[in-house]
């Protein structure tokens, strides 16, 4: 019993259960028989499948740890925890099918507590495992908590049920199988002699009679009236009627009202077309028994030409609970799933190519954005948003697992319908069936994020290999041991030797002298026990070595190093490897030792000096008083300057008040002249009088400027921020009236940038210059004016262009100069002051100005004013 219901266990679809646990949790998950061997298994250790199975002795250990966990089932515990004597937890779900213990479930390998290291360090060097790998593969042993395991129990709990039951559903089915077959070659049977004995019928009414009373399924013969000519005793006692009631007639009479007109048409339409009828239908039977019959007509045409109708009967009832039992499975198991990520599923492919999912869990709605009802009615749902780069991967993966029955595994992208792309990966066991058919069992699940972290892991392992291969310092890679995983091309160069000379080695100390290298290590294990930087300097002896023999060849070098050692850990603060940077300061130690040796000569030399300026003492005191009297006389000047600072302030006032007194006297009489001895004076009269008050009306601006040009020297110099284009807009308003007179265009092309410098200064620079610029172009056709603003790194350039009248450059610094004129007054108005102005202000706020121009091509003005620096 036990091994024939072992062999009965489907395990492709325990395997995909499975499989989404271990993908779900990590746990891996295993059946074991009551003798120890393993009928399915998941995701199991490599410590486990690479070290403890596969060695003689640890492998007895690992079958005496399952039996021990397999005798702990007998006493009826739900699940037990146990400690293997290879040092790591396991736990065993028992399997009873029909009160009988077959198997247990188990999940483990891993531990409550972090691991003792010695125990395993021992365990490799007694059995002869390769102690790193064994050591990392007990790195990848997982870390959980009791509670943690016991929440997974439940699911397993429930996992090893569902497989309880769907063994015994495959038992109820094989048995129903069988009977099927039995029946159907029965049937076969049957109908060759029910129509046998048709045919003899008119021999022999009795050999037909014993011929349906034998068939053991209901069974009645009708004529092509309908009217029944022979039923056994089956057929009447499902009915509840005898012979008498029977025989000769159509059974409509029996059939409800409502439904006789169809009965009767579906006789004539199997009689008259010979088309099969099969009608399945619920009776209730004695005692209230419900009953599910399948109800199957067929025509037969004896030699003379006779239509008879056959009808046989079959109870389905055990089928149908059967089918009912295995929705009630599927409905639990998709309740299990639904606790699995992605989706658990059941496809179908027909020789003939056709193809449909009688089952797939909720969970595909969550992947594909589709439900499993939707898939279920058309399969071509989810098939048809693989990626279109995929698609013939995809469908030539399932057609070798249908060709070879292997496996099917696959990753493949899906464009889902809302424009959502997504990795996918497929595994499931395929089943061939009698009819031709293949059915597979599998599991999707997304792995989207693992994609993605694979391929960060991916561009990360390269960028580090091209830092550590490409780095202009010398390093080398100890893994968690000490042991030398990987040196750059730059320490080769350093210490002259090859990468195989040196991989492999503990700690890879490149001296032999043991006091260095004992000092060295200790600093090393420092990194490894401490989990801290280290650095220190150390000085050696290094002799570089043959290409092909690392053999030291060349002479002793000294050399000073400067080391750097420091951890690098993982997310649980453990150490995964340590990295040692070396950098040659041999240069630096010769310089400094050079620095001691300069040092101690200018100590000597001070000492020579301080006796020498001893005896020279008297000296530096005459010249400290010489000092002191220069000093009182720079103050005298100074006051003298303020002095003479005064008097230019009451001479400004003089010109102010006493030059422009007269000067008004002067315009004021004139133009009185011109008003009221007009008609007396004669033309030339008139123009002197005009020459006169233009005469005064040019002193007087030429007061004001010179006013203007005294002031600026002695005004504060206020540096604030401000917005430039805000000060060139409002001095172009300023000067509209004087644009418009000339019609000029002017275009502004600044950006709103802040510039620091002082405000009232750069005011009386941008006017000037833009005066200047609607002055010289107002008597070209089609006036332009350009104000333009760079900025470099430092400063920023402003550029104020025309097209007017021009100037040669040979004039360029004249034109910077007070009362420096290259037009007659006559010609332009103007004192000759303004750009003298100008060149003051831009002297003030330690800028630059210059100029660009030829004759009759316009001007260009450079003013360029330092940015402000943060300190």
């Amino acid at each position: 019993m036990k091994n024939r219901v072992i062999d009965i266990i489907d395990f492709e679809k325990v395997n995909v259960l499975l499989e989404g646990f271990n993908k779900t949790t990590g746990f891996v998950t295993a059946i074991l028989d009551l003798d120890g061997n393993v009928l399915s298994k998941s995701g199991w250790q490599p410590i486990c499948t690479e070290f403890h199975r596969i060695h003689p002795e640890t492998a007895k250990r690992c079958k005496t740890s399952d039996t021990v966990l397999a005798d702990k089932m007998a006493f009826g515990e739900k699940y037990h925890f146990y400690r293997c004597l290879n040092g790591l937890v396991d736990v065993a779900i028992p399997i009873v099918i029909k009160d009988e213990h077959i198997a247990n479930l188990f999940t483990g390998q891993f531990f409550f507590e972090k691991p003792d290291y010695s125990f395993f360090i021992n365990q490799a060097k007694k059995y002869g495992f390769n102690e790193k790998t064994y050591l990392d593969a007990l790195e990848k042993v997982p870390v959980v908590s009791e509670e943690t395991v016991k929440t997974a129990m439940e699911f397993l709990l429930n996992m090893t049920e569902l497989i309880v039951d769907l063994t015994i559903q495959q038992m109820d089915q094989i048995q129903l199988n069988n009977a099927f077959h039995e029946n159907q070659l029965k049937l076969k049977e049957q109908n060759y002699e029910l129509q046998k004995a048709i045919e003899n019928a008119e021999k022999s009414e009795k050999y037909l009679d014993n011929v349906i009373n034998n068939m053991g399924d209901p069974v009645c013969v009708k004529d092509d009236q309908s009217r029944i000519l022979i039923a056994n005793d089956a057929f009447c006692n499902i009915f509840n009627l005898s012979q008498e009631h029977i025989i000769g007639k159509t059974l409509a009479e029996y059939v409800p009202a409502v439904e006789r007109e169809s009965f009767l048409r579906i006789d004539k339409q199997v009689l008259a077309d010979g088309i099969e009828y099969i009608n399945v239908e619920t009776l209730t039977a004695e005692k209230d028994q419900t009953l599910t019959i399948s109800t199957r007509k067929t025509r037969y045409i004896d030699q003379s030409g006779r239509k008879f109708l056959i009808v046989v009967i079959r109870d389905i009832t055990e089928r149908i609970l059967a089918e009912e039992q295995k929705a009630k499975i599927f409905e639990r198991f998709e309740k299990i799933s639904a606790n699995v990520p992605g989706a658990i599923f059941e496809f179908c492919l027909h020789p003939d190519g056709s193809y449909f999912i009688p089952y797939i869990s909720s969970g595909i709605k969550e992947l594909y954005e589709v439900t499993s009802e939707e898939v279920k009615t058309d399969a071509s749902k989810i098939f048809n948003l693989v990626h279109p780069d995929d698609q013939n991967n995809f469908s030539n993966s399932i057609s070798e697992s249908a060709e070879k029955l292997s496996t099917w595994h696959s990753e493949y992208r899906v464009i889902l319908t809302s424009g959502k792309t997504i990795w996918i990966e497929g595994t499931s066991t395929p089943q061939k069936k009698e009819d031709g058919s293949i059915i597979w069992y599998g599991y999707i699940n997304n792995i989207t994020e693992r994609k993605q972290a694979e391929k960060e892991l991916i561009e990360s392992k390269l960028f580090f290999e091209q830092l550590f291969i490409q780095s202009s310092t010398s390093t080398q890679l100890l893994d968690h041991e000490g042991w030398c995983i990987k040196i750059n091309p730059k320490l080769s160069e350093l210490f002259g030797v090859l990468p195989e000379h040196i991989e492999g080695r503990k700690y890879n100390i490149f001296q032999d002298n043991e006091i260095v290298r004992t000092g060295v290590i200790n600093k090393i294990k420092r990194v490894f026990e401490q989990l801290e930087t280290v650095k220190w300097e150390v000085n050696f002896d290094i002799q570089h070595a043959s290409e092909s023999t690392g053999v030291q060849v060349s002479k002793p070098e000294k050399r000073w190093f400067h080391n750097t050692s420091y951890p690098i850990l993982n997310a649980r603060g453990e150490l995964i490897y340590v990295i040692i940077q070396h950098e040659d300061i041999t240069i630096r130690k010769l310089a400094e030792e050079e620095v001691i040796k300069l040092n101690r000569k200018l100590e000597k030399r001070v000492e020579e000096r301080t006796i020498e300026l001893s005896n020279s003492q008297n000296a530096l005191l005459n010249l400290v008083e010489d000092l002191n009297e220069k000093s009182n006389q720079l103050e005298k000047s100074a006051e003298k300057l303020e002095a003479k600072n005064k008097e230019l302030e009451t001479f400004t006032y003089s010109v102010s008040h006493d030059l422009k007194a007269p000067l008004r006297g002067i315009d004021g009489y004139s133009r009185l002249l011109e008003e009221m001895y007009s008609d007396k004076l004669q033309g030339e009269g008139l123009k002197f009088i005009k020459t006169i008050r233009e005469g005064t009306k040019q002193m007087n601006q030429l007061i004001e400027d010179l006013l203007s040009y005294s002031r600026l020297e002695r005004s504060i110099f206020r540096t604030s921020s401000f917005n430039i284009k805000n000060l060139i807009e409002t001095i172009v308003n300023l000067l509209n009236n004087e644009i418009l007179g000339t019609k000029a265009t002017v275009t502004i092309n600044v950006d709103n940038c802040e510039i620091y410098t002082d405000y009232d200064g750069l005011s009386i620079i941008l006017r000037n210059l833009i005066e200047n610029a609607i002055k010289f172009s107002g008597k070209v056709q089609s006036p332009q004016i350009n104000i333009l603003l760079k900025e470099n790194v430092n400063s920023h350039v402003l550029i104020i262009e025309d097209n007017g009248i021009g100037f040669d450059m040979k004039y360029h610094n004249r034109i910077f100069e007070i009362f420096q004129r290259l037009n007659l007054p006559e010609q332009y108005a103007g004192t000759g002051i303004g750009l003298a102005m100008v060149n003051k202000s831009v002297e003030r706020m330690k800028g630059k100005i210059w100029a660009e121009s030829s004759p009759g091509n316009g001007a260009k003005f450079y003013l360029e004013i330092p940015k402000k620096h943060k300190s």
